[in-house]
């Protein structure tokens, strides 16, 4: 095998054990936000009229915080995340948000549907997908906002 070849494929292998073990864990001793957004991983069997996923908290969003934050938990650590940018945030069934988070190395875009609404909230079904260095992985997740 020539080394070109030997090091695309030690390259690839190292990027692939790299994304294989990287993954959001439950976010623990967070200070809430001012009206803000709180989301589970969705778990395979869970009521689809449920309103939160029945996993952990993967994600927690301040959009109405000065200024706006984001918290996840990578590798066994809280990492507060500043906004990049958003879709406005409307809360009618079907509508759709898209926002975008990064601290450091880490790059986390949120993807998600409106899929009912409250009194003073919103219910949310969708995805985070992270980004940290060359490696990306993507969770299913669902929840709300609200006061």
């Amino acid at each position: 095998m020539s080394r070109v070849a030997l090091f695309l494929y030690f390259a690839l292998l190292v990027q692939y054990v790299s994304a294989a073990s990287s993954e959001l864990h439950e976010v623990t001793n967070v200070a809430h936000p001012t009206c803000g957004c709180e989301f589970n991983r969705i778990q395979k069997g869970d009521d689809p009229r449920a309103d939160y996923g029945s996993g952990p908290q993967l994600l927690v969003i301040g959009p109405n915080d000065s200024p706006p934050f984001a918290v996840v938990n990578l590798d066994g650590e809280n990492t507060r995340l500043s906004r990049v940018d958003s879709s406005p945030q409307v809360c009618g069934k079907g509508h759709v948000w898209k926002t975008r988070w990064k601290a450091h190395d880490v790059l986390l875009e949120v993807s998600l549907k409106a899929i009912g609404e409250g009194e003073e909230s919103c219910w949310y079904e969708g995805a985070v997908k992270v980004q940290k260095q060359t490696a990306m992985w993507s969770t299913p997740i669902k929840g709300g906002c609200g006061c």
